[in-house]
């Protein structure tokens, strides 16, 4: 890493953001951002970690159609006293003077210093405290040198859009077949930063996670969620105390829906597991994101989620617009270990009982559940860098661009014993079976994303077979993909 030269007086009011991601090719996703910025107020600064543009290749990016209103959104904060700050990240470290000049901003291509009442804070992209990560230092430096940063600017914009998308799906492939300590920030970096630039806290975008940590020497480190996540905003006063709350751009779904980069962008860094009820989808999924070092996002979870409180509140499972609107208005989050929380409240054990179960095969079905629960599971997506998704659309509509499908079966009989022997409950066999096929049936034939075998995914029947077996045929098929690329 470049040593630091910026050092600005940062003000009284300053907020913090990072890894936005907005794709000025299409207005819609950019919109919210921009409202965002209209109604922006006590604030005296803003200052941006990086990654403001999913892509950026010169000052021709300012052509594209949604990127006006952005750039117009920018200029009128500086012309009502905000002062932005702006470190470029690795998808947009092309910005530059004209983008300066027309926006107010001021940019710090190696990030700054602020100076807070006697203390200085380090404020980075992040991507440079990855150090074990030797293939993206590399790529990092070849991306940055003179001839490059020539050239870029002078490519024509289509071609240009083309060979920066390219390169960024190599580097999600490559990404994905990493261990996790070689792709994450390294304390030890952070500390020599921070040393480096004589300060006490750092703070940085990058990782796409929340994180406040006490390292080395009592220096402060501080990862912003990538923004639309639940911590996506810090808040510094004037003596340099940092407040960590959310941004409050719009509804959550909302959010999720417009600032994420469609799918078809490229193949997210995810594994997709689809299949019928009952057929071991959660189980084995747990397992692979474990032997993997990946997030397990249990999609499945948050249908039942919208279901719980659909009932709690008493409406229909039936009512398309009222479960629709108990979906958009709720907040979903995951804790730690991977479980849901509803509200604030955890979503276990209430979400599994037999009510819920009941239920939620309509309350999924709902073309506006889906709606706004999709763009919840996108964003957890990108967020985690990483994941393992189950569901019975995951493959098919949700992420159609995943590196690795699945698709789980077994027989609608094999499905019933293995839920009865769960439960303990062998009694209940014959009226599990008749649930569970009647749920196939739903499941199959509804209009909107109708369980189905996504194109290219890998089908597995898993009729006799143990959830570990099932893992191990997965992973397999999983390192020798990552071995042969």
């Amino acid at each position: 890493m470049r040593g630091v030269t910026s050092e600005i007086e940062l003000g009284p009011r300053a907020l913090v953001i990072a890894d936005l991601h907005l794709d000025v090719a299409d207005p819609e996703r950019v919109e919210p951002f921009a409202r965002w910025l209209d109604q922006l107020g006590d604030v005296t600064r803003l200052v941006i970690l990086g990654d403001l543009f999913d892509v950026w290749v010169g000052p021709a990016q300012a052509r594209e159609k949604g990127a006006p209103r952005v750039l117009a959104a920018l200029a009128a904060c500086t012309q009502r006293g905000i002062g932005i700050e702006l470190v470029p990240g690795n998808r947009d470290f092309l910005l530059d003077r004209s983008f300066a000049e027309r926006t107010g901003a001021r940019l710090h291509a190696d990030g700054f210093v602020a100076l807070c009442d006697g203390r200085r804070l380090l404020f980075i992209h992040g991507d440079t405290l990855c150090t074990k990560d030797v293939g993206y230092v590399r790529l990092r430096r070849v991306l940055r040198s003179r001839p490059i940063l020539w050239l870029a600017p002078r490519v024509p914009l289509a071609l240009g859009s083309r060979v920066a998308r390219r390169l960024r799906r190599e580097s999600v492939r490559a990404l994905a077949a990493k261990l996790p300590d070689e792709k994450s920030i390294q304390r030890s970096a952070v500390v020599t930063a921070a040393r480096a630039a004589r300060c006490d806290t750092l703070v940085c975008g990058h990782a796409h996670e929340f994180r406040d940590e006490r390292l080395e020497g009592g220096i402060r480190f501080v990862v912003v969620d990538a923004f639309g996540g639940a911590r996506d905003a810090v808040k510094v006063d004037a003596k340099g105390e940092l407040t960590v709350g959310e941004s409050g751009i719009g509804t959550q779904s909302e959010r999720a829906q417009v600032l994420l980069p469609s799918a078809a962008s490229g193949p997210l860094r995810l594994i997709a597991i689809d299949g019928p009820a009952a057929a071991g989808k959660s189980t084995v999924a747990r397992l692979v994101a474990q032997a993997l070092g990946l997030t397990f996002l249990d999609t499945g979870a948050m249908y039942r989620a919208v279901t719980w409180m659909a009932l709690e509140r008493g409406v229909d499972p039936h009512d398309a617009d009222g479960c629709a609107r108990i979906a958009r208005a709720i907040k979903l989050t995951f804790d730690s270990t991977g479980a849901i929380r509803v509200d604030g409240r955890p979503g276990e054990p209430a979400i599994r009982s037999q009510a819920v179960t009941d239920a939620v095969s309509p309350v999924s079905a709902h073309p506006g559940v889906r709606a706004a629960i999709v763009p919840l599971q996108r964003i957890e997506a990108e967020k985690r860098g990483g994941i393992v998704a189950e569901g019975r659309d995951i493959g098919s509509v949700v992420f159609p661009g995943a590196g690795f499908k699945f698709y789980l079966d077994a027989s609608s009989a094999e499905r019933a014993r293995r839920r009865v022997n769960e439960l303990d409950q062998p009694e209940l066999y014959a009226e599990t079976l008749q649930k569970i096929q009647r749920r196939d049936h739903d499941d199959s034939t509804r209009k909107d994303s109708p369980l189905k075998i996504a194109d290219g995914a890998i089908v597995i029947q898993t009729d006799g077979m143990d959830a570990r077996a099932v893992a191990e045929i997965m992973l397999t098929r999983i390192r020798s993909a990552a071995t042969a690329s």
